[in-house]
């Protein structure tokens, strides 16, 4: 029996959703077709959105873990950059898209280049980051630290799933502490005086019952 032709190395598997880069002579090429750009806009719509989503001037996103979810995304699916646009176009807050928009009112002057969704999403991230980036992420991270304690009626695994959430977007913005500093940061907002004394004691590594979850030490937690 004959064997498949081997597909070529830079053209996306059929079915998968993405746009061919190769022109009519087989060169990599910058011309879309509305049926490639259907496609595409169904691959980016059937995607897992980001938490928080959409970003919104406000929201609790920070820009940094919203630029890693979309970087996993990408690579996990193989994206290009007029998934890129799209993906943008579906994550930001509708008033804040046309807050973005409205300053490059030709946005995508030609929707069937390819070069011009590129040169989009980069006009995109860099307004994203004059909203949302560096200080006003740090500072928004700190506001955010001063109020991070258990709730009412919260469950403890569910409070220290908060504070490990809050420690992932504060790594992604660079805003780093020690191991140590996170564990008495959590200690110090549980709301029991006797589960903050517990969270001390070792834990019997052969318990495997519900309690003992929500008597865990946070050094076990932590790892």
């Amino acid at each position: 029996a004959e064997s498949a032709p081997e597909q070529p190395k830079d053209e996306p598997a059929p079915g998968s959703g993405q746009v061919s880069r190769r022109g009519p002579s087989g060169g990599v090429g910058d011309a879309l077709s509305e049926a490639s750009l259907e496609k595409i806009r169904k691959a980016v719509k059937a995607a897992k959105a980001p938490p928080g989503a959409p970003i919104r001037l406000g929201g609790t996103e920070i820009l940094s873990s919203f630029r890693v979810f979309y970087k996993n995304q990408a690579l996990i699916n193989g994206w290009s950059e007029v998934h890129e646009f799209y993906w943008l176009s579906l994550n930001i807050e509708t008033k804040l898209w046309l807050q973005i928009s409205g300053v490059k009112l030709n946005l995508l002057p030609n929707p069937l280049s390819r070069a011009c969704y590129g040169r989009a999403a980069a006009f995109i991230w860099s307004s994203l980051e004059r909203r949302f980036g560096a200080d006003k992420e740090i500072e928004k991270l700190q506001a955010e630290s001063l109020t991070l304690s258990q709730r009412p009626s919260e469950k403890l695994l569910a409070y220290l799933g908060r504070v490990n959430d809050y420690r992932a977007r504060s790594h992604y913005a660079n805003l780093t502490r020690k191991d140590s500093q996170w564990i008495a940061a959590a200690r110090s907002g549980i709301r029991d005086p006797l589960m903050r004394r517990l969270s001390y004691l070792p834990v019997d590594p052969n318990i495997r019952e519900s309690s003992a979850d929500e008597i865990a030490p946070i050094g076990e937690w932590e790892a």
